[in-house]
């Protein structure tokens, strides 16, 4: 990004500047945004996608069970164990990566600090849907006996006979 010339001031008094962008638009915008590193592209760069994103996002496959039984839990929660794996190892190696640089990378750093996001975020998410079918397989196992029953055969199951 190059300034090439003064574009007077905004209705605010902020000084513009004439910009030509790596692509070779040329833009107005403000000063001390162009200096700071706020802007870095023109509007048509920016609308680019990535290059490369920090984590691809899992794809979502129509699950065959019904929603909330306790076989689509499991299947959700199979898909989220194996994204936080693979979250996990992106973690490890950037932290092998900043260990193994002297100075501090400040683009290693976000990348490093979004993959953990992620992979906390995960982690909830395999919380919450255990949880989810531990409900779920209780609630099926009480339609199908009463609650004596289900008392009888805990202390069956504590005694070693059923």
């Amino acid at each position: 990004m190059k300034i090439l010339s003064e574009a007077g001031k905004n209705k605010h008094g902020q000084k513009l500047v004439r910009v030509e962008c790596a692509c070779g638009n040329t833009f107005i915008a403000r000063e001390d945004n162009v200096k700071s590193g706020r802007t870095k592209h023109c509007e048509n760069c920016r609308k680019k996608p990535a290059k490369k994103p920090v984590l691809a996002p899992v794809a979502e496959t129509p699950s065959q069970y019904a929603r909330g039984s306790v076989a689509w839990l499991d299947e959700q929660i199979k898909s989220k164990e194996a994204a936080a794996i693979t979250a996990e190892i992106h973690v490890k190696n950037l932290q092998a990566r900043m260990a193994a640089s002297e100075e501090t990378d400040l683009d290693l750093l976000k990348r490093w600090t979004a993959e953990s996001a992620a992979f906390e975020k995960l982690n909830h998410q395999i919380s919450r849907l255990q949880i989810q079918k531990a409900k779920a397989e209780t609630a099926t196992v009480k339609e199908h006996k009463s609650a004596a029953e289900l008392t009888k055969e805990k202390i069956a199951a504590l005694r070693g006979t059923k």
